[in-house]
C-alpha cells in the first residue's frame, strides 16, 4: 500500500488557508519578486504497513515504523535570469541579479546611482547575457532588459524585450528573459503565469539544448503545483547542464512526491563542500534517510550538519526527533532544548518537544510548550489539539472541549475549501 501524501499550497499573502500541521515533511517556500511568498507543505504521512502476523509476535518483513513527521524550510527565489545569481557569494556585475534593487543602487522607480545603459554594457562585455546572440546591438538590449527588470522597472523591461522579438522573432534569449519578467510580475495572477509559461516554451522550442528555460519553467511549474511537470523539466535541464540548484530542486520535488530513493540520489549529488547548496542538501539527505527508515544514518548526517553549522535549528530538531524514535529520550530532550536555545520561537521544536513530554507523562510541561506554540503559530492545529489533550489530562475539561471544538471547526473549514 503506497504511502499517501496530501499536498496543500498556500500563497501567504494572496491566499491563507488553515491546515493540519501535525504531519508535514517539508515546507517549500517560493518567494516571488513582488514580495509574495508561496508555501508548499506536505501533509498526512502514513506508514507503510505489512499484513499482521497471526502466528508470531515478530513484525512482518515489509513493516516500516511510523515516524513522526519532520519539516524544513526551503527558500527558492523565482525569477533569476542568470544561474550565477543563485550563488550569493559570487562576484557579479551590478544589475545582473534581482538583489540589485535591494542594494541601494537602484530603487523601484528606477532612480539609479549608475546609468542602466552603462550597467548593461558591462554585463554584455563580461559575457553574462544568457544565450547571447553574438550581435552586439541585440545583446545590449537584452542586457538592458535585465538591468531594468532587476531595478524594478518591469514594464519598461518587457517593452524592450518585445521590441527585440519584433525585430527578430527567433531570438531565444528574449523569450527567456521575457518569461522571467512575467514571473516577476507575480504568478498568482493567472495572466502572468500563462504569459511566462508561453515565453519559456517559446524559448525551448527555439533551442532544446539550453538548460535555463527548462529550469525556470520548472520553478514556474513548482509555483503552480505542477510537481510532475516540474520534475520533467528538471530532468531535461540536468541532461544539458548538471547544476547544483537543479539537483536540489529535483531532490525537493522527489521528497514531496515520496520518491525517497531518487531524492536521496539527488541530494548526494550536491555534497560538494564548496557549493553554496552543500549544507541544505546535506540536511535534506538526512531528512530523506529518516523517511526511508534509516534512522541511525540520518542521525549521523544531522550530527555532521551541526558540526558545520551549530545553529542550524532544523537539523537540531530533526536530530532530537530521530533520537526520540530510537527511544533515547535524554539525548532527544537535550537537542530539543538546544533548538529552543537557538530560536525560542521555533514552533516545530515546541510542538515536537511537547509531544515527547506528553508521551513521557510530563503533561504540565507539555502544555506549556503547546501553549507557546499556539501563541507563536495560532493556526498550528497539532499544538491546539495536543493542548486540549493536556487540559483534559489535568481536569480542565471545559478548556479541553472548547479547544477541541475549535480544532474540529477549522478542520471542517479546510475540507470545505
Amino acid at each position: 500500500m503506497a504511502v499517501q501524501l496530501l499536498l496543500f499550497v498556500f500563497a501567504c499573502i494572496v491566499l491563507s488557508n488553515h491546515a493540519e500541521q501535525s504531519c508535514g515533511i517539508a515546507n517549500v517556500q517560493v518567494e516571488n519578486e513582488d514580495g509574495t511568498t508561496q508555501v508548499f507543505e506536505v501533509k498526512g504521512l502514513e506508514p507503510v504497513k505489512g499484513e499482521s502476523c497471526s502466528i508470531c509476535a515478530l513484525k512482518p518483513v515489509n513493516f516500516v515504523p511510523q515516524l513522526t513527521a519532520l519539516q524544513s524550510n526551503v527558500f527558492l527565489a523565482v525569477g533569476e535570469v542568470a544561474s550565477q545569481c543563485d550563488d550569493t557569494n559570487a562576484d557579479l556585475p551590478e544589475g545582473l541579479c534581482s538583489s540589485f534593487k535591494d542594494t541601494g543602487d537602484c530603487s523601484k522607480d528606477s532612480v539609479c546611482n549608475h546609468d542602466p545603459e552603462d550597467l548593461a554594457d558591462v554585463i554584455m562585455k563580461k559575457g553574462y547575457v544568457p544565450m547571447a546572440t553574438g550581435e552586439a546591438e541585440t545583446d545590449k538590449k537584452l542586457a538592458l532588459g535585465i538591468v531594468l527588470m532587476n531595478s524594478g522597472s518591469l514594464e519598461e523591461a518587457i517593452q524592450i524585450l518585445l521590441s527585440v522579438i519584433k525585430e527578430n522573432p527567433n531570438t531565444m534569449a528574449a523569450y527567456y528573459i521575457l518569461g522571467v519578467a512575467h514571473v516577476r510580475k507575480g504568478v498568482q495572477e493567472r495572466g502572468n503565469a500563462v504569459s511566462a509559461m508561453r515565453d519559456f516554451t517559446e524559448a525551448i522550442q527555439r533551442s532544446t539544448t539550453h538548460f535555463e528555460p527548462y529550469a525556470r519553467r520548472a520553478e514556474l511549474h513548482l509555483a503552480l503545483k505542477d510537481y510532475n511537470e516540474a520534475l520533467k523539466d528538471l530532468i531535461r535541464a540536468e541532461e544539458f547542464h548538471p547544476d547544483s540548484k537543479v539537483y536540489f530542486m529535483r531532490g525537493i520535488i522527489h521528497l514531496l512526491l515520496e520518491n525517497f530513493v531518487e531524492a536521496e540520489d539527488d541530494f548526494k549529488m550536491n555534497l560538494n563542500k564548496e557549493d553554496h547548496l552543500y549544507l541544505p542538501s546535506y540536511y535534506h539527505l538526512g531528512l530523506t534517510m529518516y523517511y526511508r527508515g534509516k534512522i541511525r544514518n540520518a542521525i549521523e548526517v544531522f550530527k555532521e550538519v551541526l558540526k558545520i553549522k551549530p545553529d542550524y535549528v532544523d537539523a537540531s530538531t530533526s536530530l532530537a526527533q530521530a533520537f526520540k524514535e530510537l527511544g533515547n529520550l535524554r539525548a532527544s530532550r537535550g537537542k530539543f532544548n538546544h533548538s529552543l536555545n537557538i530560536n525560542p520561537s521555533h514552533s516545530q521544536s515546541l510542538q515536537l518537544r511537547g509531544n515527547m513530554l506528553y508521551h513521557s507523562g510530563e503533561t504540565v510541561k507539555a502544555a506549556q510548550d503547546f501553549k507557546k506554540c499556539t501563541e507563536i503559530d495560532p493556526e498550528n492545529i497539532n499544538c491546539q489539539y495536543m493542548l486540549a489533550l493536556c487540559d483534559a489530562a489535568v481536569g480542565k475539561f471545559y478548556d479541553s472541549v472548547k479547544a477541541t471544538t475549535k480544532v474540529r471547526t477549522i478542520q471542517s473549514w479546510v475540507l470545505a475549501m
